[in-house]
């Protein structure tokens, strides 16, 4: 049989210990001790690095008809739709549809597609100086449609529908009338026309009317 440690002489032991200590070791137990005893006295920091900033929304409410609270930096669900680049293009001499294309950053192999479809009209192939194009090109440099105004009364539309170009031949009812415009030619024709109250694309129709009578150069 074993018999219980005495409490009292246990502790008689220690006490006895410590007083046989050196005494440059007695001070740093002590000093141990009383560092021990002011940190069980400082509370736990709190971590607020999770918390979340709320704001109160008085428009909202609970079931409870308490208002409710929301984020305070609430990203936007949807961004922000780019508006589509419309460009409007007067046809000069040497302007093709292929470097057209080119210096609006368009693929080429949409030129060749849009070729088939214009089988019935074939008017993106004898472009004439003077005539005006328009685009509407999305985002990734996408071509949503193209638009050829032949004259005041005739437009023709390649439109992206289902991921495929349709023509469409848009004709407007216009009313004709004759109008004289006169001048003198002093130095280039267009100039001259200009002055005379010709626009640009009169001039270019009259000059392509005429190349064959007059020399223009």
């Amino acid at each position: 049989m074993f018999s219980k440690p005495n409490s009292n002489s246990f502790f008689k032991k220690i006490v006895t210990s410590i007083n046989n200590l050196p005494r440059k070791h007695f001070f740093a137990l002590i000093i141990l001790f009383v560092c021990v005893l002011i940190l069980s006295f400082i509370p736990a920091n709190t971590d607020t690095a999770n918390q979340i900033n709320r704001k109160i929304i008085p428009s909202t409410s609970n079931s409870q008809g308490l208002p409710s609270a929301e984020p305070l930096e609430k990203q936007e669900e949807h961004p922000k739709k780019l508006p589509d680049r419309v460009v409007s293009i007067t046809v000069k001499s040497g302007d093709t549809l292929s470097r057209i294309f080119q210096d609006e950053g368009l693929p080429t192999s949409l030129l060749q597609e849009l070729l088939v479809v214009d089988s019935d009209h074939l008017r993106l192939d004898n472009l004439r100086i003077g005539q005006v194009l328009e685009l509407v090109i999305g985002k990734n440099h996408k071509l949503k449609s193209l638009s050829v105004i032949i004259s005041h009364s005739e437009t023709l539309h390649f439109i992206l529908k289902d991921d495929e170009y349709i023509a469409n031949m848009e004709t407007k009812e216009t009313l004709w009338q004759t109008e004289l415009f006169h001048g003198k030619v002093t130095g280039s024709f267009t100039e001259s026309a200009e002055k005379a109250g010709l626009s640009i694309r009169q001039t270019y129709q009259v000059i392509g009317a005429l190349s064959e009578k007059i020399n223009f150069s």
